[in-house]
């Protein structure tokens, strides 16, 4: 007669079975996550396409936690390296598509306090602004990325949302005098975006050139304050409607990541990579250590 398995074998039988099936994910993802991490930057000289920059590289360490498309997606677009001497390009569709599927995501991991999705969506942002892509160019590229991250048309508020962050990035780019191949692509930032939020932008990049640890710590009722002072005009935030101060809020964090992602740039460039190294976003895991 055939023996039956026994509850303990039937235990054992499924925890190496459990076992295996981690081994078989670890060896799909691992690759993918290796050569994120190795990927090497320069800067090109060459045409069009721009040469993913280390900070571009480095941003994307960050997202290796998440279990979604985005992951995959993000890999593809920054690490398309064809060998340790070749360093991955950007072409403004994959520049398009890098914000469309990082928006979205975005959105969500800053509502929960989290901005390594964030970085990957300003350093893309970036990206065009280097190659001179004005900013209806890269709505452009945008729009006609094929991809839906929402798995739906983003609604009218959303990509409104959306052309604000945009334009922002952009902004504050244009303010710290960033390199760019075409020293007018910051004239094509759309002008309802430079009234709205300009005055903002101008009082954040004011605040950190004079003291960087206040200028983190800045809250909007304080930079408008401060705007005021200076004679900026801060009238088309509307913050008197809280939906409107709720997005202008979520603004100012973008601008002060956009500061971020410059400073981890600078690093790479001048210190040899120096700081913190990264960590997933685990709440009170890492308090204390950076």
């Amino acid at each position: 007669p055939t023996p039956r398995l026994s509850t303990l074998n039937l235990e054992a039988a499924m925890a190496i079975g459990s076992i295996l099936l981690l081994v078989i994910r670890i060896c799909i993802v691992l690759p993918v996550a290796v050569v994120a991490f190795i990927a090497p930057g320069r800067s090109s000289s060459s045409g069009g396409a721009l040469t993913v920059k280390p900070a571009a590289a480095a941003a994307t360490h960050g997202v290796l936690h998440f279990p979604n498309h985005l992951v995959a997606r993000t890999h593809t677009l920054y690490a398309e390296s064809k060998s340790d001497a070749e360093a991955a390009t950007l072409t403004p569709e994959k520049i398009g598509e890098m914000i469309e599927v990082t928006f979205v995501n975005g959105v969500m991991q800053l509502s929960q306090g989290y901005i390594d999705v964030l970085k990957l969506f300003i350093v893309a942002c970036k990206a065009g602004y280097e190659q001179g892509l004005s900013m209806s160019d890269l709505t452009a590229q945008v729009e006609a990325c094929p991809v839906q991250s929402a798995n739906r048309p983003l609604m009218e508020e959303e990509v409104a949302l959306r052309s604000s962050w945009m334009n922002i990035v952009y902004l504050v780019l244009q303010s710290v005098g960033n390199g760019t191949d075409d020293v007018e692509v910051g004239n094509t930032i759309d002008e309802t975006e430079r009234t709205k939020f300009g005055p903002l932008v101008t009082t954040v990049v004011d605040a950190m050139r004079t003291d960087e640890a206040k200028a983190a710590s800045l809250s909007l009722d304080d930079a408008v304050a401060m705007g005021t002072e200076n004679g900026l005009d801060f009238t088309g935030l509307n913050l008197n409607d809280a939906t409107e101060r709720a997005i202008t809020e979520q603004c100012m964090r973008v601008i002060k990541v956009v500061f971020t992602v410059l400073e981890e740039e600078r690093r790479c460039y001048e210190d040899g990579g120096a700081g913190p190294a990264p960590r997933p976003p685990i709440p009170g895991a890492f308090k204390g250590t950076n």
